[in-house]
């Protein structure tokens, strides 16, 4: 009879989530000693596979991220997908690809959902609508409101107008193929003819505190 034992984390097994935060934690506690900024940045601010982490200066931001790279070089791991509000924070770093990192400040990235724009220190929204159909049912209001993500809540009250027309679709009794009356789907063709203007929408990150 053979005994055969997983070395690494498998993906694609029920555990696999839990064992990827778990060895992360694990980590953060070995290297607390040695890295303990690192380690504090593994413990308060890992989201799933993204590390968000900043300080009062530059010299601090750069000392906190080459303590990560430090210690999780030391579990085999190398940080990859770098972007920053500062060129120097990226300065001299290789990509996954061997290549040095190319900050580009105006383009807006993503993070769990969320567009940050470097430049401005800012984040943003995006809309990418489905083709219109002529015809407004209940699916469809249901799937662009779905496309616009807003985790934190700050376009809530533009969304609410959508989710009371929804809620007034359903008080119709209508199935989800069934087209909406003609009154309900002129004022969803209405609301949704402005959901691009939610790209225009910015956020400042920094809140002008010290602290």
């Amino acid at each position: 009879m053979g005994d055969f034992r997983c070395t690494t984390v498998t993906y694609g097994t029920a555990a696999a989530p839990f064992l990827a935060l778990r060895v992360m934690k694990q980590l953060a506690e070995d290297g607390s000693d040695r890295y303990p900024e690192a380690s504090h940045a593994l413990r308060h601010q890992l989201y799933v596979d993204d590390i968000f982490f900043g300080d009062d200066t530059v010299g601090e931001t750069v000392r906190r991220r080459n303590q990560l790279m430090e210690l999780l070089t030391t579990a085999g791991m190398k940080l990859a997908k770098w972007s920053a509000n500062h060129r120097s924070l990226v300065e001299g770093l290789v990509s996954s690809s061997q290549e040095l990192v190319a900050l580009k400040m105006d383009e807006a990235v993503s993070t769990l959902g969320l567009r940050w724009l470097p430049s401005p220190d800012s984040f943003t929204f995006q809309f990418r609508p489905q083709p219109e159909s002529s015809t407004v049912k209940r699916r469809s209001t249901l799937s662009d409101i779905s496309r616009t993500f807003d985790p934190m809540g700050w376009l809530a009250p533009t969304l609410v107008v959508a989710k009371i027309l929804l809620q007034d679709v359903c008080l119709d009794g209508l199935d989800w193929d069934s087209p909406v009356s003609a009154t309900l789907g002129q004022r969803w063709s209405e609301f949704r003819s402005t959901l691009p203007d939610v790209g225009k929408v910015r956020v400042s990150r920094w809140l002008g505190t010290s602290e």
